[in-house]
């Protein structure tokens, strides 16, 4: 993936759907808080497209080929003593074939520990982007987490769900706790 900037709020000043992202890393053992762990985020803009220079190259800018000289929706944060970090960021976009998610990775003493993605429930996707007047524009996903090419053959995708809530100011809070093994 791109490179990512160390830092809470990952919009780069980019419009859309204000979300808290608030992640817990403990251990699968016994849920432990891991402090020190290095947590990588990326996703989508609201118009599907992602930043920074990457693998997949143009696949990833659509219709914005001027996306891979930035690096917004990216970025990176060490837990504290709780194993939380917490980005600013905005609800992501689609693309075909892919239900909305924000990718993560962890790495504890240097070595990468998991990298996996987190979903949103169809149906506040589908809410979102029916009646947001920034989403709207975009229509509905063309995936669900069912149909995913990444989760849908999970018989319970449940535990890669985001627990969200409307906040009082008009953002969402998006949380999970993840555990991680105490090794690679």
């Amino acid at each position: 993936t791109a490179d990512t900037i160390e830092r809470q709020d990952v919009s780069e000043g980019r419009s859309g759907l204000p979300v808290r992202l608030a992640l817990k890393i403990v251990t699968a053992d016994g849920c432990e808080p891991v402090e020190g762990a290095f947590v990588e985020i990326w996703h989508t803009q609201r118009t599907g497209v992602y930043s920074g220079e990457t693998p997949s190259g143009m696949m990833c800018y659509g219709d914005d080929p001027d996306a891979v000289n930035f690096l917004y929706f990216r970025g990176s944060q060490t837990t504290d003593a709780e194993g939380r970090v917490d980005f600013d960021t905005c609800y992501p976009g689609w693309y075909s074939s892919r239900a909305v998610h924000i990718h993560f990775r962890v790495i504890v003493g240097g070595d990468e520990h998991l990298t996996s993605q987190l979903f949103f429930d169809d149906a506040l996707s589908a809410e979102i982007f029916a009646s947001h007047p920034e989403y709207a524009e975009f229509g509905q996903p063309d995936t669900t987490n069912a149909t995913d090419n990444v989760i849908g053959g999970e018989a319970d995708f449940s535990p890669y769900v985001l627990e969200t809530a409307r906040m009082a100011d008009g953002a969402m809070l998006a949380s999970k706790v993840i555990a991680i093994r105490s090794s690679t």
